[in-house]
């Protein structure tokens, strides 16, 4: 006869009766608006270190910091350069600009500006030169204030527009965390009256095996991807381990769970539940206005929405302008935003404020005032109505 018994190790090494195995999964969505100028220094036609330009093979980009914006909009012209070279029909125009209260008085400077943006694409994604066209301009059509050097700052700038709105469409980074507990499920065998080594397997439900042994014991520690696979988007499902040897057998049922976790604006993660986090851009200077580029992700918003929702809109400002106005405009950009998203559907809890001119991301970076004028939404959904 033969007997099976399993026990839980954890990271310590303390060994708990039974098998408990839980996949935790931590997600991590966001929509990530693309931002499609390029940003200069005074009387310079050189594109700055920050912007991240080489070619790689495994470039994804969905794989960059879901944390950052200014990680996905840093890497502006490798996204664009990837989405052109899947795209061979798309065009781009790249238009630069300069600003003549800094002393930018040669018109050379603006194209000169346009050509780097283009010659870089072109060396670092072999992008047939005849698919991007460049122009020239003196100031940009949509300014900023120019009595301030923050404003100023922003027209020393080289724009992108596409034939195709796929080209400059916002960015979902996703990244998925796993870990698996318990470390190791230590499974011993019982024998009697035999001296043959028992034959040990641990399945899945579907009577896969995924580890086995011929021995008294076995150590199987859980793979966080192996156990998501067998989950296959489960919560719940059973494992099982059977052992026999001289043709007398025993089995053990364990469990297996599954521990989802979304992370918040905040950093809480949140569990049963998938938070979805939007961030809407292209906020013109001084204007709480949702313009055609935002329309896109409210509709993708509202799709993404069930009555059983909780959403909150946060609205922000960048640094110009006097505090007590700049609370108002943010109040005013969530509420604008707040207002469409009711348009679809009225989720069960709709929270729409203003913070002003708090920083998200450097606000001493022209880009960064430009992803400053926005609205975050996070939509939080319980997992079963999803």
């Amino acid at each position: 006869s033969i007997n099976v018994d399993l026990e839980s190790v954890d990271a310590s090494g303390l060994r708990i009766p039974g098998a408990d195995v839980v996949l935790h999964e931590i997600r991590r969505r966001e929509l990530a608006p693309l931002l499609p100028f390029v940003f200069f220094e005074k009387s310079s036609s050189q594109i700055p270190s920050r912007y991240s330009l080489r070619r790689d093979p495994s470039f994804n980009e969905a794989a960059i910091s879901a944390d950052n914006v200014m990680d996905v909009y840093h890497n502006l012209l490798n996204i664009i350069g990837d989405r052109l070279s899947k795209n061979p029909s798309a065009t781009i125009t790249i238009t630069g600009y300069r600003e003549v209260l800094d002393g930018e008085t040669d018109a050379s400077l603006s194209l000169a500006r346009a050509q780097a943006v283009k010659d870089q694409i072109q060396i670092a994604w072999g992008i047939d030169p005849s698919r991007m066209n460049v122009a020239a301009g003196e100031l940009p059509p949509v300014q900023s204030n120019r009595t301030v050097d923050d404003g100023r700052a922003e027209h020393r700038r080289v724009e992108i527009t596409a034939s195709d709105p796929a080209i400059l469409t916002y960015v979902i980074p996703q990244r998925v965390e796993r870990s698996v507990t318990p470390k190791a499920v230590l499974i011993t065998t019982a024998v009697r009256n035999s001296g043959a080594a028992p034959n040990i397997s641990v399945m899945d439900d579907k009577s896969a095996t995924v580890a086995s042994a011929s021995a008294a014991s076995l150590s199987w520690s859980p793979d966080a991807d192996a156990i998501a696979a067998i989950l296959g988007g489960r919560s719940y499902t059973r494992g099982r381990v059977l052992a026999d040897v001289d043709g007398a057998s025993d089995e053990r049922a364990f469990p297996i769970k599954a521990d989802i976790r979304s992370v918040k604006f905040n950093g809480d993660t949140i569990r049963d539940s998938i938070v979805e986090r939007y961030r809407l851009m292209f906020f013109d200077f001084d204007t709480p206005e949702i313009n055609d580029f935002n329309g896109d992700a409210v509709r993708l918003i509202q799709q993404q929405l069930r009555t059983s929702s909780h959403v909150r809109v946060i609205g922000y400002t960048d640094r110009i302008g006097a505090p007590e106005y700049n609370q108002n405009l943010s109040a005013r950009r969530a509420t604008a935003v707040a207002s469409a998203i009711k348009e679809r559907i009225i989720p069960d809890v709709l929270d729409a404020q203003g913070a002003g001119a708090t920083a998200i991301v450097d606000n001493d970076l022209p880009e960064g005032r430009w992803y400053n004028r926005t609205v975050l939404i996070e939509v939080t959904t319980p997992l079963e109505d999803r």
